[in-house]
């Protein structure tokens, strides 16, 4: 009974995925492959929001955090020639790194005074990037270099245009980041989180720390949020 109540649960995910790779492969038009890709990003954006507020906290610096692996991983490419396939992970890592440094004044925060805290952190940086001549500015960064630019030779000996083979690999990364991210949220870790939103000082008291696993919850967040952030900003030159 157990089994079939697991894959009547499984049912909706798998008709999903199959209609998230058949329908690109049908509507072959590039404003379709573009909706599909941003709600791919939205997805995975909810996923991540979804995990900070497991410890009973919302955050509104998501897309800031975005904006970070996007400018991380262009200006490594545009300015240092870092190849695309290791500047989308640093960006990543840099989204985290800066979620984490700015977000531990505020992991002692709870409820609405945490939110607005991320309010205020995401708008400084946004200002902050927006403002620095090496991103580009208000205007942004160019030539980044383009994720169907270098999928165009795989795409071609596989029947694709570039941006299609583009967005599976969109696919395949927004499945792995939601599979990982599903994994932590049944884990002792997302255990421990629920904890913390129920009663945060019951939890303290069999040893929890709640700083460390709020800024846990936010870190692995803005680091699936940057590596999106990262993939976006090499796709949209494609």
């Amino acid at each position: 009974m157990m089994k079939k109540s697991g894959f009547k649960s499984s049912v909706p995910f798998i008709v999903l995925l199959v209609l998230f790779i058949a329908l690109p492969l049908i509507l072959n038009s590039r404003s379709w492959i573009d909706l599909f890709i941003t709600i791919l990003f939205n997805m995975v954006g909810a996923v991540c929001l979804r995990l900070v507020l497991l410890s009973g906290n919302l955050t509104f610096a998501q897309g800031a955090f975005m904006g970070v692996g996007a400018y991380t991983a262009g200006m490594l490419a545009v300015h240092l020639g870092v190849p695309m396939w290791a500047s989308i992970p640093l960006g990543a890592v840099m989204a985290a790194i800066i979620a984490l440094i700015t977000g531990w004044p505020f992991a002692r925060l709870k409820t609405v005074y945490f939110s607005m805290g991320t309010m205020f952190m995401g708008q400084a940086l946004m200002l902050f990037i927006s403002a620095w001549k090496k991103a580009g500015g208000a205007q942004g960064l160019q030539r980044i270099p383009s994720l169907g630019s270098a999928l165009k030779g795989v795409a071609e000996s596989i029947g694709m245009k570039s941006y299609q083979a583009a967005y599976f690999v969109i696919l395949l990364l927004a499945i792995l980041c939601l599979v990982i991210m599903y994994r932590i949220e049944h884990s002792r870790i997302g255990t421990t989180l629920r904890a913390l939103a129920q009663s945060e000082e019951v939890a303290a008291s069999i040893g929890v720390n709640p700083t460390y696993y709020r800024l846990l919850a936010v870190g692995v967040s803005c680091f699936f949020i940057g590596l999106m952030g990262g993939v976006q900003a090499h796709y949209m030159g494609t």
